[in-house]
């Protein structure tokens, strides 16, 4: 795992954040959840299918984050599952990722479900069918809805799939309604405007502004010198920042809060330096090209110049002028004189 993937992590973990992305996110912004609604889980998925002899089987993957969203303090009354997945990098097969964690969540609850039941069954005689026997999740039974969001905090436009079915190798079109489908719900801050940004309530904002304009020095010029939180951010948003850009930022361990202008700001004067020195090259690369195009030229001609001169003396020699040969090759003016005469020059 990368050094941004850990700081992304760790920075989602906070309520306020978590909170403030699904708010975005379900409710463009509405604070419709709050952070004392949020309790975080488990993130391990497991689930017990059956192999080819009927023997338990068991396999587990871990998600990014996972919290459960209850209307009730005590969390005694659960209604909704909310995953997040940080990519840094894109990723090419999110949507099978992504499907086999909501998959892997709603057969743990019906594996719970029907442990549950197994229990209730032994201390009271209930009377169930076979169906419900068999799978051991009654027909009133209903699962925990669960909502996956995918975050890319990465620089590119993310280029790969975004459902199942564009994975496919076939696209039959007639066939295709018949295939299942698994869409990831994906936030990418190239592909949001400033104003949808300006929704989220928390540092998160300045963390997706970095991330869209990182690239556009500057754009984040103009970000970082009117924007004040950049001099006042949270430790673990600061933190998702320097991996992201790749910089060390001057802080102190007992700080809780970090001023991220100074680092920024060196990252653009290095970006800043970096082009200028590619726009000194460039130049002194044509110069360099310009000048063994004219040496070449000169080499061209005066070869070119060498060999009309040894035609003129074999002419010279044909018609008994031996005499005026010296001159010529001594004598710039007078030889261009008999090229001219012989039609040479």
């Amino acid at each position: 795992m990368g050094r941004l993937d850990i700081c992304t992590k760790d920075y989602v973990e906070d309520n306020n954040v978590f909170a403030d992305v699904f708010n975005f996110f379900l409710y463009e912004g509405e604070q419709r959840i709050r952070p004392e609604m949020l309790m975080s889980v488990d993130t391990a998925e497991v689930t017990i299918p059956y192999n080819e002899d009927g023997n338990n089987v068991p396999s587990q993957k871990f998600r990014d984050k996972m919290k459960i969203l209850s209307a009730k303090k005590d969390m005694s009354a659960v209604y909704l599952i909310l995953g997040m997945e940080n990519q840094s990098e894109i990723h090419y097969a999110m949507p099978v990722k992504c499907m086999v964690y909501d998959a892997f969540q709603y057969a743990s609850q019906v594996e719970k479900t029907a442990r549950d039941h197994r229990g209730e069954r032994r201390k009271v005689k209930e009377k169930i069918t076979s169906g419900e026997f068999m799978s051991g999740f009654y027909k009133e039974d209903r699962l925990i809805p669960v909502i996956t969001l995918v975050i890319y905090f990465g620089t590119d436009e993310w280029d790969g799939p975004r459902t199942l079915q564009q994975m496919y190798m076939m696209q039959n079109e007639k066939l295709l309604p018949f295939m299942p489908d698994y869409k990831i719900n994906l936030l990418v801050p190239q592909e949001m405007s400033d104003e949808e940004i300006e929704r989220f309530q928390t540092d998160f904002r300045e963390v997706m502004l970095f991330c869209k304009y990182m690239k556009d020095r500057e754009k984040l010029q103009e970000i970082i010198d009117t924007d004040p939180a950049y001099r006042n951010m949270e430790r673990s948003a600061a933190r998702v920042i320097e991996a992201a850009a790749k910089i060390e930022l001057k802080n102190e361990e007992n700080e809780e809060k970090i001023n991220v202008c100074e680092g920024i700001q060196g990252m653009i004067d290095d970006a800043v330096e970096e082009e200028r020195k590619r726009m000194c090259e460039g130049i002194q690369g044509m110069i360099d090209d310009a000048v063994e195009a004219e040496r070449k030229r000169s080499e061209s001609k005066f070869e070119e110049e060498k060999k009309k001169v040894y035609m003129l003396i074999v002419e010279l020699r044909k018609k008994g002028r031996d005499d005026e040969i010296e001159k010529v090759l001594l004598n710039k003016e007078y030889c261009q004189l008999l090229l001219k005469e012989y039609g040479m020059s």
